[in-house]
């Protein structure tokens, strides 16, 4: 099956084990999480798997039963829903490295990356680490996930830490020295 979106005066042709690749920071992690929802429902309701969602984290979106033609309220509708578990969950990833939602209309999951692999859906997303190109993501070595995905959550960590909160919406001040 194939859809197409515009992005950026770019179309897409979305299919089926197609990948993209995003450089880190290009785009918000609720702009990911709000891409990865919307192929998943262009794409026949199928899951679509984002690797790199917050620094050494990974999600998967399994959307259920939408129609497309409404899909920006949805993928709004579903991010607020997610988001204050995002939160939560980044939090306590070193004890749980992994958190299932089942949401109205879709199933979310979110781990971290060097300790559970989830499904690679029928499309993929790929956010290249920080400092490295995209075509050297894989061989590049990620930080230590849980560490990484709290010090984004918590502001801990500078300024790479509080920009990647600010953008999943809530502010962080990192720590003085």
């Amino acid at each position: 099956m194939q859809a197409k979106v515009g992005t950026d005066m770019t179309h897409i042709d979305l299919r089926e084990g197609l990948k993209l690749r995003f450089e880190a920071g290009a785009y918000s992690p609720r702009t990911l999480f709000m891409i990865t929802a919307a192929c998943s429902a262009m794409l026949g309701n199928k899951p679509v798997r984002c690797v790199g969602v917050l620094p050494g984290v990974s999600l998967l979106v399994h959307v259920r039963g939408h129609d497309p033609s409404t899909l920006g309220a949805f993928t709004d509708a579903l991010w607020a829903q997610t988001q204050h578990h995002i939160e939560s969950w980044i939090e306590m990833a070193d004890r749980f490295p992994c958190m299932a939602l089942p949401l109205d209309g879709a199933h979310v999951t979110l781990a971290i990356s060097r300790t559970i692999a989830l499904d690679k859906g029928v499309m993929q997303l790929e956010v290249s680490p920080l400092g490295s190109a995209p075509e050297a993501a894989a061989a590049s070595p990620a930080p230590e996930p849980a560490l990484a995905a709290r010090e984004a959550s918590t502001g801990r960590g500078g300024a790479p830490a509080a920009r990647w909160w600010h953008k999943i919406g809530r502010r962080a001040t990192p720590p003085r020295p």
